[in-house]
This record gives structure tokens, C-alpha cells and sequence, in this order.
């Protein structure tokens, strides 16, 4: 799953430094686009990368959050979380 996230953003966390331990063993990478949008790729569990996904646009969410688009891609046997 792959989300671009817009708005005024920083400080997107890995999942396993959010607040919800349940997003524990989602690996994936997060780094800026060219437009200043923030790209951020979620593997791991359905639900789990579901609720990643989700906190992004939450009451938590790292500064303020205009909108979360999202779309399926194949998964690449990503292990852990990297910023680019």
C-alpha cells in the first residue's frame, strides 16, 4: 500500500514508533516527493497496514494533514522502516 499524504507534514513516524503497538511489523519506506507531499510505503498484515494508513490521517497525525491518498501496489518483501 502506498500512501501520498499532503498538507503542512513532518515528522511521519515508522509505524513502530507511532502510538499503537498493533502497527508493530509493518516494514515500508517514507521520503518526500518532488511537490513537497510526503510518500510513505506500508507492507505487512492487511489490517495492520490498514491501520497505518488510517493514523495518518488521524488525531495524531504529524502536522496538519490536508488529505491521504492511497493505492495498492505489489508487495516487495520489505523488512523494517527506512526514510529516504
Amino acid at each position: 500500500m502506498v500512501a501520498r499524504v499532503s498538507g503542512v507534514v513532518q515528522g511521519v513516524q515508522a509505524p513502530s514508533q507511532g502510538p499503537a503497538s498493533s502497527l508493530r511489523g509493518v516494514g515500508g519506506r517514507r521520503g518526500p516527493s518532488a511537490d513537497g507531499d510526503v510518500e510513505v510505503v506500508f507492507e505487512g498484515a492487511e489490517a495492520a497496514v490498514r491501520e497505518a494508513v488510517e493514523a495518518l490521517g488521524g488525531p495524531r497525525a504529524p502536522g496538519e494533514v490536508a488529505a491521504v491518498h492511497q493505492r495498492d501496489e505489489p508487495a516487495q518483501g520489505v523488512r523494517g522502516f527506512t526514510t529516504e
